[in-house]
């Protein structure tokens, strides 16, 4: 892997979790946890240093709840 390339994912990764931020609701840091089997605050530090990981798992995480609830409305 180049640095161009990884830097590349890394700008998508930060756009992706920007988008996130305004998206996150209470308890998806604990599912976000859950799911990496790491501590919620854990989990929390990660996300918000734009670990690759946890972002793209938050960004399930939020897809789904969003999908359950408008399926439930």
């Amino acid at each position: 892997m180049t640095k161009n390339t990884t830097k590349s994912s890394d700008t998508e990764i930060q756009v992706l979790k920007r988008g996130l931020i305004d998206r996150i609701a209470q308890g998806d840091f604990i599912t976000l946890g859950k799911i990496m089997k790491i501590e919620s605050g854990t989990a929390r530090m990660r996300f918000h240093r734009a670990n690759k990981e946890a972002v793209t798992a938050m960004n399930l995480v939020i897809e789904n709840r969003e999908n359950f609830i408008k399926k439930e409305s």
